[in-house]
Parts: structure tokens; sequence; C-alpha cells
């Protein structure tokens, strides 16, 4: 049951207080639920009752995130073009209309919790980020319903001091997508960056981006919503997790990526995990992986479909435990990593051997083991890309 701190309810005459309140919030509410919380309230509330639990109960029955429905808008932002919005306490805040070179910048406190709101928004900028989280503890990215918001920046990012600001949305701290509407983004470089967790529950997202779709530097996690993403590596992150929801990646390097990003001791390893949902991964010709983890891959529920020559690259545990994985047309029963061909690609002959099986060419066998200095510096450079932000 919900705690009764979160209902700010005691009396008829305080649930008139709430709900002309939410009314004079230039008539917006948060999106959350089908319906608003006075709506919610009023829908099996009589006028003349004035026993608090049986509001509280009501409020249960009615939806269970009455208490997040009921957050107030504390204010009401109109886009300009070349004047930013920033945002630096706690709270609900609604964001509207259309604008060039604005950035929406979050520089709260590390304890403070911020929701956007986004209501048919739309953002070019040149370059920098259309949304910019400087610090808080989680921002919440929230499409009101029905809304069609767009969010684009089209030439090279410009650093914030030290801070590379590489992404449409960029946050150095958690960040939270979520509503009933649509975020459209484009990027020069990624789309979508947390530098800590990133977390998508709801809502519809169609990401294209020249780099990374979505990525995360510690835990990456689908738990609902609809995602289209076209880019270079459609989802990064040390832990990429999917629980539900329906995601759609055309990438033409990694379609889900997960290696060590993250600098938290606690991490552990890196770890793709499929448990629910729809995912349906399309590859592009080359070195290209499907699902590839520098750690281990779990599929245990939901639907994996993937369209490519290389299906899975991973350089720990594989298990395939439940749900269906089909690998270009046919169902697979088991996790093996994948064969192509191309030498010195990322796990390939020089990963041990995962393109060609473990196996050396006979016209290879009198080569000297030691590795030419010019492979070494191809192979460092691979990796100094692979390690960059």
């Amino acid at each position: 049951m919900m705690n009764r701190k979160h209902m700010f309810m005691t009396t008829a005459a305080s649930i008139a207080l709430v709900l002309a309140g939410c009314g004079a919030n230039s008539g917006a509410s948060v999106t959350r639920t089908a319906a608003s919380a006075a709506e919610q309230v009023a829908m099996v509330v009589p006028a003349e009752t004035t026993d608090t639990e049986i509001i509280v109960a009501a409020a249960n029955d009615t939806a269970e995130t009455v208490e997040e429905a009921i957050e107030p808008i504390k204010a009401t932002y109109t886009l300009a073009s070349g004047q930013d919005i920033t945002i630096n306490e706690a709270g609900t805040y609604l964001i509207q209309g259309t604008a060039t070179d604005t950035t929406i910048i979050v520089e709260a406190a590390d304890t403070d919790k911020v929701t956007l709101v986004l209501e048919n928004v739309t953002i070019e900028n040149a370059d920098f980020p259309a949304i910019y989280v400087k610090s808080a503890d989680t921002v919440h990215v929230q499409t009101s319903a029905d809304s069609v918001n767009t969010l684009s920046v089209t030439g090279a990012f410009v650093a914030d001091g030290e801070t590379n600001t590489n992404a449409t949305i960029f946050s150095k701290d958690d960040l939270v997508l979520e509503g009933e509407g649509t975020l459209n983004i484009s990027s020069s470089t990624h789309g979508i960056v947390s530098k800590d967790d990133l977390k998508v529950k709801s809502g519809t997202y169609v990401v294209s981006a020249i780099k990374d779709g979505l990525k995360a530097n510690d835990e990456l996690t689908i738990k609902g919503g609809t995602l289209n993403i076209t880019a270079a590596e459609g989802l990064e992150a040390t832990i990429v997790t999917i629980e539900d929801g329906d995601t759609t990646i055309n990438a033409t390097d990694d379609g889900i990526n997960a290696t060590l990003k993250s600098d938290k001791e606690d991490i552990g390893t890196p770890t793709i995990q499929i448990s629910g949902g729809t995912v349906s991964v399309t590859m592009g010709a080359g070195d290209t992986d499907a699902l590839d983890v520098n750690g281990n891959l779990y599929i245990s529920g939901g639907t994996v479909n993937i369209s490519g020559q290389s299906a899975f690259d991973f350089d720990g545990e594989g298990a395939l435990t439940g749900g269906t994985v089909t690998v270009n047309g046919t169902q697979v029963t088991s996790i093996e990593n994948s064969m192509m061909g191309g030498m010195g690609g990322r796990g390939g002959m020089m990963g041990g051997g995962r393109h060609m099986g473990g196996q050396m060419p006979s016209d290879m066998g009198a080569m000297d083991t030691q590795m030419p200095s010019d492979m070494a510096t191809m192979a460092g450079r691979g990796m100094g890309e692979r390690m960059q932000a």
C-alpha cells in the first residue's frame, strides 16, 4: 500500500486545494498515467467524502503511480531561440515550444530529483546538447501524452570546459526516459549519453546517430517502451539489461555492446542480459557483431531476432536458457561465438582466432609469431578507439 506521506489530502477541503493548485499550473499535469491525478480521485471519490482512509484507498485503487502523478508542475518554460533554460532545484518542469541554439540545463544539488516534461518540444542546435545535465541525483525526461518532440544537433560538439559534451541529450548523472509521447533524437555524434546509469521505462524513441544511439558508463536498462535506433552502435554500457519493450537496432559496428566503461569498483564484469521484450538487430556488412560483450552474455527470455554475419561475440560465459532467438531466419538453441572473415578485427585472429575458428591457415604457418610492428600499431589504434568515451 502507498505510504501515506505521499498523500497530501487529509480532508475534502485539502483535496479541493490540491486540485485547484493543479488547475493553476497552466493546465499541465504529469502524464505518467492515463488520467490526471484530479480525474483519478474524482472518478472514485464522491465529493462529500471526508474519510482519509477512503481517499487513500481510492487513490490506490485508481493508479499505483498516483503519488507521482499528483506532483505539481513547479514551473512552465516556453523555449526561445538562443536562450538557455537553467534549472537548479528539484521539481517537475514543463517545457514547450520550438527553438534553435537553445539548451535545457539542469544544474541542481546532488540529492535533487528533476523531471523535465516535454510537450511538443523542438530544439535544433549546431554544436551543443539540447538537454545537458550538469548535476543532479536523477533526471527524468518525460514525454507528455500524444506529444511529438524532436531534439537534434547537426554539427561538431563543443566542450564545456573539460567535459566533452558529445550527445544530443548528455547527462553526468542518472538519467531516466519515460512518458506517453514520442521523442526523436538526431545527432552528429551520440544520441543519448549518461555518464552514470541510463534507464528507459516507457515512451517511443527514434534515434539516429553517427556513433552510439544510447550509451551509459555504468548500467543501461530497458524496462519498456519502443526504441528504433540507427547508429554505428545501438546500445553501449558496461552492463546492458533488457527486461521488456520493443527495441529495433540497425547498426554498422555493434548492435549491443557491453564493455568496461565504468570506474566503479563494484560494477562487475561487462554483461549483456536479456530476459524479456523483443530485440531486433540488423547489422551492416563487415567486421560487425550483433551482440558484442567483453564478458558474459545471458539470454533467459524474450524474443531476439538477429540479421547479420556475426550474431554473438563474447569473451566470458554465454548462456541461452529461455526465450526465442533467431539468427538469419533460423532459431538457435544455444549461444556460440560466431565465425566470420577478416584479420585484425576485434576478437579476430589476434584475439584468439574467433573469426577463424582457432585454426591457422597453412600459408601463415611460416609467419613469425611476433606481431609485425605495423600490425601492432593497428591493433593498438583499434584498442584506443574502443576505449574512447
